[in-house]
């Protein structure tokens, strides 16, 4: 298999169409290790297969955050969405 085929194999964006549960994402704008386009990739790719953000799925961007929060105040803001998702989900 070529570096090509594997990424696309493995890439959550191929396989968009067989999300079944709804999914909650969280993701910061300025992320070294996982670029935002890939989040917004297969938030379109969820969207181009008919779901609709807040029926299938929620998706939120922290434009100053990175890979994970840094700060208190950014970790009590993501604990509290992702609380709330539950408590609303659950």
């Amino acid at each position: 298999m070529a570096d090509a085929e594997l990424w696309a194999d493995r890439s959550a964006i191929t396989h968009a169409s067989k999300l079944k549960a709804h999914m909650f994402m969280m993701h910061g704008t300025n992320d070294p290790r996982c670029p935002i386009n890939q989040a917004r990739d297969f938030r379109d790719a969820l969207i181009a297969d008919g779901k609709k953000e807040g029926e299938h799925f929620e998706y939120v961007e922290f434009s100053d955050e990175g890979h994970g929060s840094a700060d208190i105040a950014g970790k009590t803001r993501s604990y509290r969405l992702l609380a709330d998702y539950l408590e609303r989900r659950l």
